[in-house]
């Protein structure tokens, strides 16, 4: 029977999937009488969940797979008093310990002992750095999205909008939502949207993962949404930035959250085992640059040659309600909701499903576009995940979990105004006898100005009276020739499975499999026509209705010759000429792959009294599946086929003769590239954490990790072959199905101290290095030299090293707060993947996001409900309760750039600084309690609280936001005109470069 068992458990521990994240916690610790004497049998029950175990011979109890949040957990044994302890958190992937001490009861049933739980400080268990976050927190400091949340752990800054945590690129963090993925594996980044209102606890990792976390080298971003309960609760919001200071975006918010039970009060007994949660939300705004969207360049640039330009105004059919508050769209719009139901049929088994996305349309502002906005870009996004999630607590040891999900990203991006059908059409015309009409063809600058087909010169006069083109700005009129319908589909399931046989060891186990469907379709420039391609779609795929050989007469309708063509000409008809027209237009990218990708891992956390170890190997491996079709305008099938000079369409092309060393070199690419894509990869990744607790105060840990990340999709699959280089005007960038995972190697150091009943310190000190960072090379074909194109490969390097130190006071007379502070290098032999050339820098030199030190201070005072404040030295007590200020202020030192000199010849790389930036807000709530669970909440939110201007750009000669040091005189003459200085400073006077002054966002929202 024994044997059966292990094997049971074995067989299982082998099918199990991995966790990409973890979304619960667990409970441990002992019960004993008055005396210290551990009490074996005893009941240890956490309330509303219906969970418990039992204390061994020793008195010691665990609890594993908790939902996270905030519980009351009941001791009891017959012939002692009943304990209950509240307020007892669960955290995401820690142990909480909680000990008992229970006293002998004369007479049975006397009562219960209500004690309140003491938070112990510092985890002893935690053996990596990593920070967690909970829904009250993100309250009181009216946090509004992810990247709020982790901006609070020291390692984590933001740069240009981008994430990067401990030195590492911005695509090198991860991120989940209920333990399933939601990261873009294509372009990277955060991808889906979750609202404050519905995350119950978020965890930040910035080193150190244990072996269950994967594809991700830098950072770990764990959200774990909420579930409803058996009552029902709710809130309403609304918020607004515009009705005090002009300084503001014009942006409103609304929200609404419901949950509780599905079926009651018709099936009372399913009133805490069939529970939901909803929310939703949306934001309007025009961004704080809306004033710039108003244009009029007749009046801005009053030098123009004409005054016939029109003005625009975006607003101006704009409805209002009550003179504040604009209806419909605005320039960026975002929507987001989420539905979250919970079922717990029988026993603790539990399911849930959860179906969450959101919506955003964006009208962004280019300053070099300021007077041709009427066409610029338009961008929409749409995102969807669907989740199901199996928990079944087998036994008390052990915990099988299932979970599968659907991930979809949409994204579409056009000119405003000007759909891709607009720019070619057919013009018929009866007295051309030979053509019958022409393919007629949008002129960009023709369109949007003061009438249709009126061409105006985009020039101002100079002083002396000499039309000159204004190349600062585009032209009123102009087309932004950008159109992307993107979609991506992530099809991921896994099963997870924990177990615990003894106090010692934790064992976890499983595979995730992840199946990618990834769709591109863009087109850049489309009123270009590339002659090559024109003459290959009509060779392929029309046929004439007329040739003319060397030597004919072509004739018109009236009979009069008027050509004798020397050469061979083909007539073909109008609607194949429009084909070959669409075929022929503009820069196409499109392909659609199907990789599959996974990973294994085995751990075990291992926990003695003065020691707790976490050793576990992680297996990532992904097959990109040689299925990889290209699909353009221009052609469409297998991507392998494309590449073949021996298949049917290249053949029909012309452009290889078997033998010929073009196609010698054509064939051996074709054979190389079919092997890299029918490869299997696999990658190992050791990890291993310590955790020494040297007192019940102090706590050290060390971190081993050998981190592996897949490189994004973009660098692997392209629509560019080598062939294009032979006709493409432009660099052709292929993409490389052999590229190397990224791996970076990290070593950690740290120190978690308690320092006195309030007050806890983590100090963090790390080393990374990093290996195989995406970049491009220059290939030539073997057989032509003149044959360039360029390479994604996995060559650049990096460096990171820094200490990371936290001070945290918990709240103790009406105040909480928080202390990080950074000190950190980041270098590297590259930023980007940009083109190699003779700049390319050979050594290490700062990265772009090298920002030296940061500091992130919080501070919260907070009294609560029916507490008295006494303002100090006065010995004043304020009238009031229930309200809190927090206080917020970042510092960063400048970021890194590349000086110039005067004529434009780069400096060392990175070799200047900008100024440092800081910011402060704060955030004032009150609560006004009508009932238990009735309340109203009104909140300010000031931003930039004392209205600083941060540089985000300089020009790299100044060093200055708005003065590029450009030489503006004559070169004879060495003055200097007047009118062309005016309006270059217009133009490098960008608003982008310097962030926005001081915003107040007012809100209400009323709970039940």
């Amino acid at each position: 029977m024994q044997k059966k068992i292990i094997f049971f458990t074995f067989l299982l521990l082998l099918i199990a999937t991995f966790a990409n994240a973890g979304t619960t916690g667990k409970l441990a610790g002992k019960v004993m009488d008055e005396k210290g004497n551990a009490i074996a049998y005893a009941n240890v029950v956490i309330q509303g969940l219906g969970i418990g175990a039992s204390t061994d011979e020793k008195g010691r109890y665990r609890i594993i797979n908790i939902p996270v949040g905030t519980y009351d957990v009941m001791a009891s044994l017959i012939g002692y008093q009943t304990q209950k302890v509240t307020g007892v958190k669960i955290n995401l992937d820690e142990t909480t310990v909680l000990n008992f001490r229970l006293h002998k009861a004369e007479i049975q049933m006397k009562g219960i002992t209500v004690v309140q739980n003491k938070v112990d400080l510092v985890s002893k268990t935690k053996t990596s750095s990593s920070r967690t976050i909970t829904s009250e927190q993100i309250e009181d400091l009216g946090l509004s999205d992810v990247a709020d949340l982790a901006a609070l752990d020291a390692g984590v800054t933001i740069v240009n909008g981008e994430m990067h945590a401990r030195g590492g690129r911005a695509n090198e963090v991860a991120f989940t939502v209920d333990g399933m993925s939601v990261s873009d594996p294509v372009d990277g980044g955060s991808a889906l949207t979750i609202d404050q209102d519905a995350i119950e606890q978020t965890k930040v990792m910035t080193g150190g993962f244990p072996a269950e976390f994967g594809n991700a080298q830098s950072g770990m971003i764990n959200i774990v949404t909420k579930s409803g309960s058996a009552d029902y609760h709710g809130k309403i919001e609304f918020d607004t930035d515009h009705l005090i200071l002009d300084e503001n975006s014009n942006s409103d918010i609304t929200k609404f959250a419901i949950g509780g039970p599905v079926l009651s009060p018709m099936v009372s007994s399913l009133r805490k085992k069939f529970t939901f949660f909803f929310n939703a939300a949306a934001n309007w705004r025009d961004s704080r640059l809306k004033d710039y969207y108003v244009s009029n360049p007749t009046e801005e640039l009053k030098y123009l040659s004409t005054d016939q330009y029109k003005s625009y105004n975006p607003y101006a059919d704009r409805k209002q309600i009550l003179k504040e508050f604009d209806t419909g769209d605005r320039n960026f719009n975002s929507y987001n909701a989420n539905i979250k139901f919970k079922l717990v049929p029988f026993g603790n088994q539990k399911f849930t499903f959860a179906i969450r996305g959101d919506e955003s349309v964006s009208n962004p502002y280019s300053h070099f576009w300021k007077y041709a906005l009427r066409h610029y870009i338009k961008s929409e996004t749409s995102q969807r995940q669907y989740v199901f999630n199996y928990e079944n607590p087998i036994s008390a040891e052990l915990v099988l979990t299932m979970k599968g999900s659907v991930y979809k990203k949409m994204v579409k991006s056009a000119p405003k105004g000007v759909s891709k059908d607009k720019y070619f059409w057919i013009e018929e015309d009866p007295n051309d006898f030979v053509y019958g009409g022409q393919i007629k063809e949008l002129i960009p600058n023709q369109d949007g100005i003061i009438d249709e087909g009126v061409y105006l010169d985009w020039t101002y006069v100079d002083e002396s009276g000499v039309d000159r083109y204004v190349s600062e700005f585009a032209e009123p009129g102009s087309i932004a020739g950008t159109y992307i319908d993107d979609s991506n589909k992530v099809y991921s399931f896994r099963t997870d499975v924990e177990y615990m046989p003894n106090d010692i060891h934790d064992f976890k186990t499983g595979i995730e499999v992840i199946k990618h469907n990834i769709v591109k379709d863009r087109l850049f420039s489309p009123w270009r026509i590339y002659q090559d391609r024109y003459e290959r779609y009509l060779r392929t795929n029309c046929t004439p209705t007329a040739v003319y050989a060397p030597g004919d007469t072509i004739w018109n309708a009236d009979h009069t010759q008027f050509l004798s063509p020397e050469d061979t000409l083909k007539i073909y008809s109008l609607e194949d000429r429009y084909q070959a027209t669409i075929s022929a237009s503009g820069t196409t990218d499109g392909y659609e792959a199907n990789p599959w990708q996974g990973a294994y891992y085995f751990q075990d956390k291992m926990e003695w009294e003065g020691l707790v170890v976490n050793a576990g190997l992680r297996f990532d491996f992904w097959y990109l599946n040689k299925d990889y079709t290209i699909k353009t305008p221009k052609y469409s099938g297998s991507y392998l086929d494309l590449i073949n000079p021996d298949s049917d369409y290249n053949k029909s092309l012309g452009f290889y003769n078997v033998g010929s060393p073009e196609y010698i070199s054509a064939k051996k690419y074709y054979d190389k590239m079919k092997d890299k894509f029918a490869k299997p990869r696999i990658l190992v990744s050791p990890r291993l954490g310590i955790s020494h607790p040297i007192s019940e105060q102090t706590v050290l840990h060390f971190a081993y990790n050998y981190q592996n990340q897949l490189p994004q999709m973009q660098y692997i699959f392209t629509t560019a072959r080598p062939i294009d280089a032979v006709t493409s005007d432009n660099a052709v960038i292929v993409g490389n199905p052999d590229l190397d995972p990224q791996i970076t190697i990290t070593y950690e150091v740290g120190l978690n101290k308690q320092l006195s009943e309030n007050y806890v310190m983590d100090i963090t000190a790390y080393y990374k290095n990093i290996y195989n960072y995406v970049t491009t090379v220059q290939k030539v074909d073997e057989n032509d030299e003149n044959i360039k194109w360029y390479e994604y490969v996995s060559k650049d390097y990096g460096s990171a090293r820094g200490i990371d130190l936290n001070l945290q006071r918990m709240l103790s007379n009406f105040i909480s707060g928080n202390l990080g502070y950074s000190v950190a290098w980041a270098n590297g032999n590259n930023s980007s993947t940009v083109i190699e050339d003779q700049s390319t820098n050979l050594r290490e030199f700062p990265l772009d996001w090298d920002i030296r030190n940061t500091v992130n201070a919080r501070l919260t005072f907070k009294v609560q409900k029916d507490e008295e404040f006494e303002l100090p030295f006065i010995g004043v007590t304020l009238p009031i309760d229930d309200y809190s200020i927090a206080f917020r202020f970042d510092y960063a030192s400048g970021r890194p750039y590349t000086p110039t000199t005067k004529s434009g010849r780069r400096l060392d790389t990175n070799s200047a600084r900008m100024k440092p930036t800081h910011s402060a807000g704060l955030r004032i709530q009150k609560r006004f309690q009508f009932k238990e669970h009735v309340y109203i909440t009104a909140f300010a939110d000031i931003d930039n609280l004392f209205d600083h201007k941060n540089i985000n750009y300089v020009y790299s000669y100044t060093g200055k936001p708005f003065d590029d040091g450009a030489d503006l005189e004559d070169s004879n003459t060495g003055y200097v005109d007047k009118h062309r200085e005016y309006i270059h400073k217009l133009a490098i006077h960008n608003p982008y470069n310097v962030s926005g002054g001081r915003t107040l966002q007012l809100g209400i929202s009323f709970h039940w």
